[in-house]
């Protein structure tokens, strides 16, 4: 119960970015036709499964394809053009449509409490609220999606590694770098900057002693971790150790216009030096999720498509 409440507020937003699975194609089998309604209600474009996709759900995202592309051009669209955009757009309804059928087989648990979490969340994050079909049909959605692993699929170490690998002479420092832990106080606090100097002369460690005596509150949770920089981003007077002070070593106190600073550096980063594994990781791994989610949609849309009955008609009406 507490992952499905920790989750809940992203997949509202993330469920409905991976595929168009929001309460147009959702209620495609609730709708009751009525005079009311365009006659573009009548032509069924596809069928999944047997349940039909009507012209006049698509119709609004069809109009908006079709002024983008108008943008784009002065000259009047084709049919062609219009057929391919019509096209495009029922596909993502198919896929849809597979998807919130493939999920209403999917058991789910405490649906009542989800409900009342559901629109809670929705409340907070200032997003509509549908009625209690529509949410648990959404949440059925929300759950196989998170079962199979839609959501955000991350991955494995060993394709983040050979990826690293395959490109290793990409990942080249093309700037001096060092890696560097400082403590910093006001001039007006002179006084902390000897009390935390002598500190580590005693043994004290620069963690221990950063998040006791430093000011800046961007690094002092930080064991006063700077990170890699390069020349230009902190003061003159500070770079000028930063770049010369051998690693491991602590520096004297250095004044600067800002306060008073002192510095360790933790490895020293020469341009032309190819960048570690360990340091690419977080990064790399950022990178290839968006490729990881990608693919593993497509997989999982062709087994449904596969296992489907998909008939399409009208395309040209």
């Amino acid at each position: 119960m507490k992952q499905y409440k920790k989750t809940l507020a992203t997949s509202l937003i993330i469920a409905s970015s991976i595929l168009p699975i929001q309460s147009t194609a959702a209620t495609s089998n609730t709708n009751t036709q009525t005079k009311e309604q365009p006659p573009a209600s009548k032509i069924i474009l596809a069928k999944v499964n047997d349940r039909p996709i009507y012209l006049y759900q698509l119709e609004p995202q069809i109009q908006a394809e079709l002024k983008k592309y108008q943008k784009l051009s002065s000259k009047k669209l084709s049919s062609e053009l219009k057929s391919r955009a019509k096209n495009q757009i029922l596909q993502k309804y198919i896929n849809a449509e597979l998807i919130l059928q493939a999920s209403q087989k999917h058991p789910v648990n405490d649906i009542e409490k989800k409900v009342a979490q559901y629109i809670e969340k929705a409340k907070e994050n200032n997003l509509p609220i549908q009625n209690e079909v529509a949410i648990k049909r959404q949440i059925h959605i929300d759950e196989y999606l998170e079962a199979h692993d839609l959501i955000s699929p991350q991955p494995s170490e060993a394709e983040v590694r050979a990826f690293y690998e395959q490109g290793k002479e990409q990942f080249v420092s093309t700037k001096d770098k060092v890696h560097v832990q400082h403590i910093f106080v006001t001039k007006e606090n002179k006084k902390q900057i000897y009390k935390a100097k002598e500190l580590l002369e005693n043994g004290e460690t620069f963690e221990n002693v950063a998040k006791k005596y430093s000011e800046d509150e961007n690094t002092k949770e930080k064991s006063g971790d700077l990170g890699f920089i390069v020349k230009g981003y902190m003061p003159k007077e500070f770079e000028d150790i930063a770049f010369t002070i051998q690693k491991a070593t602590l520096s004297d106190i250095i004044e600067t216009e800002e306060g008073y600073h002192i510095l360790k550096v933790l490895e020293v980063r020469p341009a032309g030096t190819t960048i570690p594994y360990e340091s690419m990781k977080d990064f790399l791994t950022r990178g290839l999720a968006s490729t990881v989610k990608e693919e593993k949609i497509k997989a999982h849309l062709k087994k449904l498509h596969d296992n489907a009955k998909i008939e399409i008609f009208n395309l040209e009406e």
